[in-house]
């Protein structure tokens, strides 16, 4: 059964929006992941699960959401992985044919490049299974989860298989919209911006976001952006950036994660600078927080 419904543990929001096109992406990465025992997620590069509502996904699709992956991430090496990502993107941008390895951290994973024409849209990646080698160590000690999955060779082929259904159904979805005149561009009700807006920082809050970013992601200017922002929220885009930031490092604070790793975790690349804003949003510090 496919799972529609957001799960409150990574933040994410109902989908889809109230009168909106039915959700079609989402579930079929959720059927993917259940056929093979894979984690499925999409860097959505140009913003067409944005800009077309048919493809919309959680915020956890966004992201490698393995729970090794969120552990390490939580625990100091959400750069080490940001790092990695960028180079795989780079690697996706100057080619067609899939591409699978390693991280730094001993997780494999497939990543399938999928192209708007000579453009590349987003990747598609799959896997995070354990290698040959043992998973990295985080701050010394064994990762205290369930066990990742191994990687064989006829999971792989499996895998490569519904991956490519999965890239020939975006390159179909991204036809019919420039058919139907939707793609690139088209304009939207402000509700939408907003939205799009939101999920958007949902998704991304952990790395370098920006309202410049996410602007183009949407296909609209950033002042326009912005304007819409103060006028439908009363807020900036900064102000909604922090706010989702903030309120992710609370849920780790209590966790008792240190506050260094929580910064780092959250998008914030000065633990000074979290900690100062940390304490102007709540009236206590993060370690005082983190003792409730």
């Amino acid at each position: 059964m496919a799972r529609l419904e957001a799960d409150e543990s990574n933040g994410a929001v109902d989908l889809p929006l109230s009168g909106g096109p039915p959700l079609l992406f989402s579930p079929l990465l959720d059927r993917v992941a259940d056929a093979t025992g894979a984690v499925i997620n999409f860097e959505d590069v140009a913003g067409i699960t944005h800009r077309l509502g048919e493809l919309r996904l959680r915020p956890d699709q966004y992201i490698h959401h393995g729970p090794y992956c969120l552990h390490a991430k939580q625990h100091g090496h959400a750069a080490i992985c940001s790092r990695n990502k960028e180079r795989s993107k780079e690697i996706a941008r100057g080619r067609v044919e899939p591409f699978g390895g390693c991280c730094p951290m001993g997780v494999w994973d497939l990543a399938w490049p999928v192209r708007d024409g000579q453009e590349l849209a987003g990747i598609l990646y799959g896997g995070s299974w354990q290698a040959e080698a043992p998973l990295a160590s985080i701050r010394g000690r064994s990762f205290p989860g369930k066990p990742l999955p191994t990687h064989r060779p006829e999971k792989e082929a499996a895998l490569r298989r519904w991956l490519a259904f999965l890239a020939s159904y975006l390159e179909l979805a991204l036809l019919r919209a420039r058919q139907a005149g939707e793609w690139p561009g088209k304009k939207r009700p402000a509700a939408w911006y907003v939205s799009a807006t939101l999920d958007a920082i949902r998704a991304g809050y952990t790395g370098e976001l920006s309202l410049a970013s996410v602007a183009g992601l949407l296909g609209v200017n950033a002042h326009h952006l912005g304007q819409i922002l103060k006028r439908e929220r009363k807020r900036s885009f900064r102000s909604l950036l922090l706010e989702q930031r903030l309120s992710a490092a609370k849920e780790l604070l209590l966790q008792k994660v240190p506050v260094n790793q929580v910064a780092a975790a959250c998008g914030f690349t000065d633990p000074n600078y979290f900690s100062a804003t940390f304490a102007r949003s709540t009236g206590t510090s993060p370690k005082r927080w983190g003792r409730r």
